[in-house]
């Protein structure tokens, strides 16, 4: 994902964050689940605007990362959901977090996407087996860490 010649790339990242010690949250099978989104880690150019878990971009063209942390539900698979047009901007392969491990495993892809500047995106993801409070990630409560990080969405406006 390069830009055109003579223009200025601009990046903004936001994530799912909680406190040391916090659970990521309850993983419910069945259907596809809204992952949280809560926290504007970087946007020095103001191309990203959040709000109950969706993000809006300026008008564009964008490569966008995706990091989506589970554990112990098994399979499971993520995309990123325009709202707006109620269409799928990418769905990934699925990812196995299985059932005997207790670690955050982490399912990350990539997509492009062109925003006209009106589009409510989302991260979803949809998992086998069902974990409540941990699913969508188990604390690491390292004693030098403030925050746990459950999810990841960096965003590169190529054009």
């Amino acid at each position: 994902f390069g830009g055109s010649s003579g223009t200025e790339v601009k990046t903004a990242k936001i994530s799912h964050k909680e406190s040391s010690g916090t659970n990521g949250g309850t993983f419910n099978s069945g259907a596809l689940r809204t992952v949280a989104l809560n926290t504007v880690d970087e946007d020095d150019d103001s191309i990203v605007s959040l709000s109950s878990n969706q993000f809006t971009l300026i008008a564009g063209t964008y490569a966008i990362y995706v990091s989506v942390n589970a554990c112990q539900v098994n399979d499971y698979y993520a995309c990123l959901r325009d709202t707006t047009n109620a269409e799928n901007v990418y769905v990934s392969p699925a990812s196995s977090a299985t059932s005997t491990l207790v670690d955050n495993f982490p399912l990350s892809f990539q997509t492009s996407f062109v925003s006209t500047g009106v589009e409510a995106l989302e991260v979803q993801a949809e998992c086998l087996t069902s974990r409540a409070s941990t699913g969508f990630g188990r604390p690491q409560a390292f004693v030098d860490v403030t925050e746990e990080i459950y999810a990841t969405v960096d965003i590169v406006k190529v054009g």
